[in-house]
């Protein structure tokens, strides 16, 4: 009688009973990876080389630095848009400040680019003078006037017909905003005949 528990008991020489395979020769099992050639070695090596550490290093600082690039333009670009809404503004208070004939007095803007001061601008009653300003305004650091619209140590006033509100003359203010002695960009405020004042 055959021993059921001894796989070698089916092996009648060196051939195999039919239907039955021993563990020890099932290609099935000698294809598939052993339990310790699953485990990690101990001198096998994983990371980054230098070389990987570098390049991501490099590629971190192109990033931030064209990103800082664009944050300061768009720094300075904010504050440009917000000085020209800022005289838009100034000038439509000018404005409606004559149409009404508030306190009886002729309205305007006056501009200014100083040389010994910031370029400003401000609100006043006519006449222009240092007791008649209501509002004073100075323009930041990097926005000035383009010296086509304003030169240097120039000035000029818009003010408005009382009741009608129309303007003294038709006018266009170009500001622009200048990095390292060179313009970058600009914008203009337009006041016309007609008292539409559009930026």
């Amino acid at each position: 009688m055959r021993d059921f528990f001894n796989p070698k008991s089916f092996l009648k020489g060196n051939r195999r009973v039919a239907g039955f395979t021993p563990l020890e020769s099932s290609p099935r099992l000698a294809a598939e990876p052993r339990v310790r050639d699953l485990m990690p070695r101990a001198n096998s090596l994983t990371g980054f080389t230098i070389i990987e550490t570098i390049i991501v290093i490099a590629i971190i600082a192109i990033i931030a630095v064209v990103s800082l690039f664009n944050l300061v333009w768009y720094k300075n670009r904010a504050e440009l848009d917000s000085a020209v809404r800022q005289v838009s503004a100034l000038l439509r208070e000018a404005q409606s400040r004559s149409a009404v004939y508030e306190s009886g007095k002729t309205w305007g803007v006056h501009f200014e680019n100083a040389t010994a001061t910031a370029p400003f601008y401000a609100l006043f009653y006519s006449p222009y003078s240092s007791s008649t300003v209501v509002k004073y305004y100075a323009f930041p650091n990097l926005v000035k006037y383009a010296t086509s619209s304003l030169g240097i140590g120039s000035s000029t006033e818009i003010t408005f017909t009382p009741l009608s509100g129309l303007p003294s003359a038709s006018t266009s203010l170009v500001f622009v905003l200048s990095v390292g002695g060179s313009v970058t960009t600009s914008s203009a405020v337009v006041v016309s005949g007609s008292g539409l004042i559009r930026y």
